[in-house]
């Protein structure tokens, strides 16, 4: 079988791939500067709860969730980061082993959209591929104090394949869909790579049985 015969199985092996893969179990960072609704996302998708004084994180927070997303298992472990810079090492040790991480600004703090986009570059640099990425604009409840303009941000994240989308922990505005998109591209991007990774050792097989064809013609 030569590589066309192989590559042409692909959609077949990735169907059979996504049977097979009953279970995953996910690590989703949430980074971000403080005051800027991290901890009430969280509590929001979990607990069906806000308040406008939540509890300052300390350190880190964890959170877990079983669910099912297109007839798989998943199983997401949300970890919410401090935001104060003096926990900033803390958080690199957490994101660095992550599937996922959430970068998450105020839509009425510019100074916070600086840091988020900060944060991305240290990930993308530091973090082992491939990596999901969201870009969050949160209070988008605000949006008439508004210093982070929409357009530029979802041109910023569209450029670097990076989800992007406003919401708000307050009124649960695309909080549970900012979590079953990163949920879904982890998904996507397990099975790719388990796909991708059968294909490989499909060819080196197919390779080396037609290297072995071939050896035992010369040998007669």
């Amino acid at each position: 079988m030569d590589t066309s015969d192989a590559v042409k199985g692909y959609e077949d092996m990735d169907t059979k791939r996504r049977l097979k893969c009953k279970e995953f179990r996910f690590k989703v960072v949430i980074v971000g500067t403080y005051g800027v609704g991290k901890t009430s996302l969280m509590l929001q998708h979990f607990d069906r709860y806000f308040t406008d004084n939540p509890k300052t994180t300390v350190g880190v927070d964890f959170r877990q969730r079983k669910f099912h997303l297109n007839n798989t298992s998943v199983i997401l472990e949300v970890w919410d980061t401090a935001g104060e810079e003096k926990y900033a090492n803390i958080v690199q040790i957490y994101y660095r082993g992550a599937h996922a991480v959430v970068a998450v600004y105020d839509i009425k703090k510019k100074s916070s959209f600086v840091r988020a986009l900060e944060y991305i570059t240290e990930i993308t640099s530091q973090a082992v591929p491939p990596m999901v990425i969201a870009l969050i604009g949160n209070k988008q409840d605000l949006s008439n104090e508004r210093e982070v303009d929409y357009e530029m941000a979802s041109k910023y994240a569209s450029a670097r394949n990076v989800i992007f989308m406003e919401t708000s922990a307050k009124s649960n505005a695309n909080v549970d869909q900012l979590f079953e998109m990163v949920s879904e591209r982890l998904v996507e991007e397990c099975v790719k790579r388990k796909t991708e990774t059968d294909l490989r050792k499909k060819l080196r097989l197919n390779n080396t049985q037609s290297m072995a064809h071939r050896n035992r013609c010369c040998s007669t």
